[in-house]
Formats: C-alpha cells, structure tokens, sequence
C-alpha cells in the first residue's frame, strides 16, 4: 500500500496562479491572486523570498536563471510586461528591487511565458493569440529578437525537449501549437546562419 505523506505547507495571499520547480528541483516558485511571487524550499519548509512584483493582473511565473526569476502580466497601465527579478537582493534590509523591466505591448491576453535556460530565451506568448514575442536574455537588458506571426490563434503552446531539436540546422527551440481549431502545429526557432552547420556553443549540456 503507498502512504502519503504532508512534509512541508506554504500559505499564500491568495489563490495560486502559477507554480514553476526551479532546475534541480530544490526550490519553488509561486504566484498568486494578491499579485505576489512566493520562493518556497519544500524540504527546508520555509520561504526562501517573497515580494509584491505589480498592482495589475495576470501576474505569471518563470525561472530565469540559478537565482532570477521574472515575472510576466499585466500593469495598471494595461500594458503586457516583464519584470526579472534576484532572490538575493529580496528580504529585510534588501533593495527588493527588479533587475530589469521591459514593455511587451498593449494587448490585453494572458500571457503564458516560456524560458529556455540553455539558449536564455524568453518565449511570450498570449492567450487565443497567433503570435510569438521572444525576447534574448544574453543582453544585459533583454530586447525582442523575434516576432514570430501565424494566421492561426493558440489556444496553448508546449515546449518541445531540447534533446529533440535538429541540431546540424542551428534549430534551438521547438514548440507544439494547439490551435482553437483543435489542430497541432510545430513551431521551429533557429540561429540563422549563411552555411548552417552543427555549432557547438549553441548547445551546451543539458540535464537528464
């Protein structure tokens, strides 16, 4: 017979809106309906950080690195954004301020984020929307390096793992695209090269 077990309990403000393991799954992290971003370590049983990250709406979450986080949505302005933020520069007699912020746009759809740690690609992506913003966080402030437009809305996009991408076409990144029409379609994301060939440094190791 298997037993379950409670070994840790995280309260929060409010309903959770998204949750996201870090890498090696040590810690978590969590948004919620009081628009607040939650660090969690489960096996230590204690908050880890916990900050106010706006006062709009549709607050997201993402892993952004070994300790940065960004959190995506929507501001008072009505403006879609992001803002990264550093679990070490969070807490009591701390700055608790974002690292960067960037604009996305004016739309109003909830925004699902994606983060590639491996490329440190941020895919954004809107709810019942065609498009796909993607934004380099190889820059010391992320700028958008691609708009990637389609005819067909999603209703959900899936990351394809990386283990699976062609790697002698510079192909970075896969995405499976579920259309409101029930149809799946596969996005593809390369590095454009004159002579594509297999580039060793766009495909560092990868965990198993």
């Amino acid at each position: 017979m298997i037993k379950a077990e409670n070994i840790a309990t995280c309260k929060f403000g409010g309903n959770p809106t998204s949750l996201e393991w870090n890498y090696d799954g040590s810690i978590i992290g969590v948004t919620d309906s009081e628009r607040n971003i939650t660090v969690f370590d489960p096996r230590g049983n204690n908050v880890v950080a916990k900050i106010k990250v706006t006062e709009g709406r549709n607050a997201k979450f993402v892993w952004s690195g070994e300790n940065t986080f960004a959190y995506v949505g929507i501001n008072k302005a009505n403006e879609r954004e992001f803002k990264n933020f550093d679990i070490r520069n969070i807490g009591e007699n701390k700055d608790n301020k974002e690292v960067f912020q960037v604009k996305i746009d004016e739309q109003v759809n909830v925004i699902t984020p994606y983060f590639d740690r491996e490329s440190k690609l941020l895919y954004s992506i809107g709810k019942g929307e065609a498009n796909v913003n993607v934004y380099d966080f190889n820059e010391p402030i992320p700028k958008r390096c691609l708009n990637f437009q389609s005819n067909n809305p999603a209703s959900t996009f899936a990351m394809v793992d990386r283990r699976n991408v062609d790697f002698n076409k510079n192909e970075v990144d896969k995405m499976a695209k579920w259309t409101v029409n029930n149809e799946i379609f596969y996005v593809s994301f390369f590095v454009m090269r004159r002579n594509p060939k297999y580039i060793p440094e766009l495909f560092p190791h990868v965990p198993i």
